[in-house]
């Protein structure tokens, strides 16, 4: 559940940075390094997309408000002059408003995505659709019932019947 809401919450982000931006560039390089499920952070990040012209303007109201905040403004002045960090474009409004809203949406996305995944997963699987997946390798069998699974012996436990435990002479 934690690699679904790392891939929502990063998704997030990617559809709504500006898509011609090197910092686009640089966090969709470090998704792949993440730990989470690439699908669904692709899916996320294009759905995101579509709505994303429709937040262009309150993003750059976002952003044009966070760098002319007088107690942020020294901050993204000092970010702005070290050395490789002006072509992030983080004094972009776009862009900057774009990680503004993010940072404040990020931890409650992240933990309500990992609720509801939580959630639908632990939600109990019909016996037909576990035999089904079961089949075609979809869910290791320690999932299931013991019953149900496969079971596992060590390689001494291995006795055909009627062996007695003496060895043969």
């Amino acid at each position: 559940p934690w690699q679904i809401a790392i891939a929502i919450t990063a998704g997030i982000l990617l559809g709504i940075l500006p898509k011609a931006s090197l910092l686009f560039a640089l966090v969709g390089l470090i998704c792949f390094v993440l730990p989470a499920h690439l699908p669904l952070l692709a899916m996320t990040a294009i759905l995101i997309s579509f709505a994303s012209p429709m937040l262009q303007t309150t993003l750059g109201s976002v952003g044009l408000w966070s760098l002319t905040y007088p107690n942020l403004s020294a901050y993204w002045m000092w970010l702005d002059s070290l050395p490789l960090v002006p072509w992030l474009g983080l004094h972009n409004t776009v862009i900057n408003g774009s990680l503004f809203v993010w940072f404040a949406c990020a931890v409650p996305v992240y933990i309500t995505s990992r609720v509801a995944s939580r959630m639908l997963f632990s939600a109990a699987i019909p016996d037909e659709v576990a035999d089904i997946l079961l089949s075609v390798g979809g869910i290791p069998s320690a999932i299931m019932e013991a019953e149900e699974a496969h079971e596992i012996r060590p390689a001494t436990g291995l006795r055909e019947p009627g062996m007695d435990r003496t060895p043969m002479e």
